[in-house]
């Protein structure tokens, strides 16, 4: 069910999309009251699982071809502003959640670079299974919206669907969520990560991104533990002309 900007727009975001588009709603306890393995403590857990990941190879499908040159980027940091639950929604007779998220790395034709977003999905959707996570999927997952704004329920927020990327010299990349996917993840228990497939356009910027078009994937891991970032890269595929 999409709801039209009854709140208004809370702003643009990049998360989980994030992560943001990174939120804690494929589990209903939190993060510090996970199982943890004998003799193993939350940060030797989640320390573990991100060398596990890491070392993987994805087995993803490419960005669509799209017009103009490689776009490449790796992400360093995020940081959640909010994030609403499945579970709030549910009360509303949806099963939708979503963040609202900024996020620090380095990208192709950019350098480093900040960004901020605000995306949903919906649990009550299953993916496509377009896209093969390289965690331990449990079997539970979600789509991503692509029609936006999408307003909240349980809560004044409302997720924009826009994204901004800014380099240091204040040139900005936009773009916008059309899809994609989220996995929900086991690594000590089912619902203790997430890995999330995010797909974008580019439509437009502003300086020497003024006419920037072009596509990509970003790509997340992310464990509830510590909400530690496993993972956070655009895929191979991805392209801007400007």
């Amino acid at each position: 069910m999409r709801r039209h900007n009854r709140y208004g727009m809370v702003g643009v975001a990049f998360g989980c999309l994030g992560v943001a588009l990174f939120g804690c709603e494929a589990i209903q306890s939190p993060s510090s009251e996970l199982e943890k393995a004998p003799g193993s403590g939350a940060g030797e857990l989640a320390g573990n699982a991100v060398r596990a990941i890491v070392t993987k190879q994805p087995a993803t499908p490419a960005t669509p071809a799209q017009p103009g040159r490689p776009f490449k980027g790796k992400i360093k940091s995020f940081d959640p502003l909010w994030f609403v639950s499945h579970f709030a929604e549910e009360t509303c007779g949806d099963r939708v959640a979503g963040t609202d998220a900024e996020v620090g790395g380095n990208f192709t034709h950019m350098g480093k670079t900040e960004g901020h977003a605000a995306a949903a999905w919906d649990w009550g959707t299953p993916a496509a299974g377009r896209y093969a996570p390289e965690g331990p999927a449990t079997g539970s997952s979600a789509t991503i919206l692509a029609a936006y704004p999408y307003d909240f329920c349980s809560a004044e927020r409302s997720a924009s669907g826009q994204v901004v990327l800014e380099r240091k010299n204040g040139d900005q990349v936009f773009g916008v969520v059309v899809g994609g996917e989220v996995y929900e993840l086991g690594f000590v228990r089912a619902g203790d990560a997430q890995e999330q497939f995010i797909e974008i356009d580019i439509t437009g910027g502003t300086g020497r991104f003024e006419a920037a078009r072009g596509r990509f994937v970003f790509h997340a891991v992310v464990h509830l533990v510590g909400e530690t970032l496993m993972k956070g890269e655009i895929l191979d595929g991805g392209r801007i002309a400007y």
